[in-house]
């Protein structure tokens, strides 16, 4: 799994398909009910493509980033139905 704690998991390709990538970029789903991912329950999926090694600064970034933000920040992105709220996080991230 990679579900890596409050409610986020952050699934990515593999190397085998690394050279694939034209263009690094990161999708964010949000389900503000949790789906489960593994043995538990992730509330934002945020999908990674990155070319080359970029992937490893996207991943640290995003660990960073919503390492600093508290579980009422986090519910906030959890079920806000203003996109522009999740765009201006990410946006900073990606």
């Amino acid at each position: 799994t990679t579900y890596i704690g409050k409610g986020i998991a952050i699934p990515h390709g593999e190397n085998a398909v690394k050279e694939c990538v034209k263009e690094s970029g990161i999708v964010v789903l949000q389900y503000p009910d949790g789906v489960q991912f593994g043995d538990d329950k992730a509330y934002l999926i945020i999908g990674i493509a990155g070319r080359g090694n970029d992937h490893l600064a996207i991943l640290a970034n995003l660990a960073t980033t919503m390492d600093e933000y508290s579980d009422e920040q986090l519910h906030e992105l959890y079920t806000t139905k203003d996109p522009d709220v999740l765009y201006k996080v990410f946006t900073k991230v990606d």
